[in-house]
């Protein structure tokens, strides 16, 4: 067998023998994909593995690989946030975040119960409410810390309660009110469980159905085209800087 192909046998291999191992790991009740586990296992059954070799192309296919459940996991936190907002289950919210998360909204900045509240006081009065996210970059600060940056559009049809809670619209009409945006979260694994423990909403514009463009609102986190936009502070918390 060439290298070439030996290469994508590895990494079929590792494929499965991570899911093997995160049943293990699920069934014991432990935080998923401890390395020192994973190493052991992979030792037992095959001592000639390539990771275990100490090859640095090797070892960082291992970490490599490793990070692909996390990023399904994180993605899913995602995607349940959309659903809870949309289907107007309020409690479903706090699933996704930690306790002692911080939230800056836009029109409302601080910790999870006003968050709740906030939403459940705007989001509540719409007719129809949908959450569509698009790319999602995932880039980890560590094993148990990952920054990530989800982009998203949604659209609201609001009547005149909500037209004037959410300030657009004249009031007169229906309208559809669309946000273009991104959420930059920091994301935290705790007690073998990723949740969202700081999450800035940055708007980067607004429609409404009928070709009006509300102000951005000088209070909002303000989206840049360079280095100083909100998702590189939060990286440099993190002490991501590549």
């Amino acid at each position: 067998m060439n290298p070439a192909h030996q290469y994508f046998f590895w990494i079929h291999e590792w494929k499965q023998q991570v899911q093997e191992i995160n049943k293990d790991l699920r069934n014991l009740g432990l935080p998923y994909h401890s390395k020192d586990y994973v190493k052991g296992y992979l030792d037992a059954i095959s001592p000639e593995y390539p990771i275990n070799k100490g090859n640095q192309e090797q070892s960082s296919l291992f970490d490599f690989d490793l990070e692909f459940p996390d990023q399904d996991e994180i993605q899913n936190v995602m995607a349940r946030y959309a659903r809870a907002v949309d289907r107007g289950n309020w409690e479903g919210i706090r699933d996704v975040y930690h306790p002692d998360a911080q939230d800056d909204h836009g029109d409302y900045k601080g910790n999870l119960d006003g968050l709740v509240a906030y939403i459940r006081e705007r989001n509540g009065l719409l007719t129809q409410s949908i959450h569509f996210l698009g790319n999602c970059m995932i880039e980890f600060a560590g094993s148990d810390v990952a920054i990530v940056e989800t982009y998203f559009i949604t659209s609201h049809t609001m009547d005149e309660e909500a037209q004037a809670a959410y300030g657009t619209g004249d009031g007169l009409n229906p309208i559809q009110f669309c946000q273009f945006g991104r959420y930059v979260d920091r994301m935290e694994r705790r007690k073998g469980e990723w949740r969202i423990a700081d999450r800035i909403c940055v708007f980067e514009s607004t429609r409404i159905q009928r070709d009006d463009i509300p102000l951005l609102k000088s209070n909002w986190a303000t989206p840049k085209r360079d280095n100083t936009d909100p998702i590189f502070e939060m990286r440099a918390k993190a002490g991501l800087t590549a």
